[in-house]
């Protein structure tokens, strides 16, 4: 039977079985699956195109080529930039090469650039960076090197040079001085905003210059301190938050139990979470590397009345991941429990409890109100998760 034979739909399931290599040795040995092949690579990211300083020439001769086939099938890009490497100036010049990709949806960029006034263009606004306007999804490690005399970087233009941009992620920011102003303007779409400790205050700040907090509705915080000898960053943090209020969807919020800071006021004012009248799902992880066993009550005290200012009747989702061992008070739970299991929260949904240590009798002790309901169910996985079942 010829593959040209078999119902379309038949192949689709097919291909969605196939693991890499399976893919790729389909497309050598068949030519009438060399595209929904290549599809299925490039679409479930099973193929990333990474392009770092020894490859890059070659790619743009790839692509450059008539024959080349691959263009339409390409949908992510990994690269890396290295200013002090010989072939740096191939990715100032390949722009044009790459609007030739027009597939490309998802673009991670570690950048490592020594900036100054004669690099900021090419790094920052031109070349590379102008080279992928359907891009939906951009993620970002930077690295920007400075000497005297000091040249913050326009990280905000960068940013702008992806005009369909709508799911930002700046993961790291190293050696960092950020501008804090740019007439750049953000992408017009762009609404959901995951943002490292040295990226919150001026990408904030410049979301709201712009007038574009109102479209974000999807924030991930980094884990924020406040600096008894500055606390400008918190404020400004807290400023734009407030103006978010109504239209803030979705929130993540990391804290650690290493610094006290975590629930200094001025942190819980930036972080009211009563001010997010229509929010539909919160996650909040521990991401501390050492746990505090010695003060479960205060720690567990802190965090609940932290939640427990949520009172949006829009929450469908809650995600909390941390170790019961170090969040021990059970007076501060049965608050806990008294508060998400009544019907103020008429939209929730799913409540996912997770604990590293996989204490599963702990939390069945502590939630008896939402056992009772039938609201939480337990999970058979790891970690524990407790979901909230739609039986309100």
């Amino acid at each position: 039977m010829l593959v040209s034979s078999l119902p379309s739909e038949l192949l689709e399931e097919i291909m969605e079985l196939l693991d890499k290599q399976d893919l790729l040795a389909c497309a050598l040995v068949c030519q009438a699956l060399l595209g929904r092949c290549r599809r299925h690579l490039f679409q479930n990211k099973l193929e990333v195109i990474e392009l770092v300083p020894r490859n890059i020439s070659r790619f743009a001769q790839v692509i450059r080529s008539p024959h080349c086939t691959l263009g339409p099938y390409i949908c992510s890009i990994y690269a890396r930039r290295y200013y002090w490497a010989s072939e740096d100036s191939v990715f100032t010049f390949i722009a044009p090469l790459l609007r030739r990709l027009p597939a490309v949806r998802s673009l991670r960029f570690r950048l490592q650039v020594l900036v100054n006034g004669t690099t900021v263009d090419d790094h920052f606004r031109q070349g590379f960076v102008t080279g992928f306007p359907h891009v939906t999804r951009l993620h970002l490690h930077c690295t920007f090197e400075q000497v005297r005399p000091i040249y913050p970087a326009p990280l905000q233009d960068l940013i702008a040079c992806f005009p369909a941009c709508v799911d930002l992620e700046i993961e790291s920011l190293s050696n960092a001085r950020i501008a804090s102003s740019s007439n750049a303007r953000p992408p017009p779409e762009l609404h959901s905003v995951s943002l490292c400790q040295d990226a919150a205050k001026p990408i904030l700040i410049w979301l709201d210059a712009a007038g574009h907090l109102g479209k974000i509705t999807t924030l991930a915080l980094p884990l924020l301190r406040v600096d008894v000898d500055d606390d400008d960053d918190i404020i400004s943090i807290r400023e734009a938050l407030e103006k978010m209020g109504q239209t803030l969807r979705k929130l993540v919020v990391p804290f650690s139990q290493e610094f006290d800071s975590q629930f200094d006021p001025e942190m819980l004012r930036a972080l009211d979470l009563s001010r997010f009248s229509n929010l539909q799902a919160l996650i909040i992880n521990d991401v501390s590397e050492f746990y505090n066993l010695e003060d479960g009550q205060g720690q567990t005290a802190r965090l609940v009345g932290f939640v427990t200012q949520l009172q949006a009747s829009t929450l469908e989702e809650i995600s909390i991941s941390l170790p019961a061992s170090s969040y021990s008070g059970l007076e501060s739970w049965a608050l806990f429990d008294a508060h998400f299991a009544s019907h103020r929260f008429p939209s929730l949904r799913r409540m996912t409890l997770e604990d590293p240590r996989q204490d599963k009798g702990f939390f069945r002790t502590a939630l008896p109100k939402l056992f009772a309901s039938g609201v939480l169910r337990v999970l058979d996985a790891v970690p524990v998760q407790f979901v909230a079942e739609d039986s309100k």
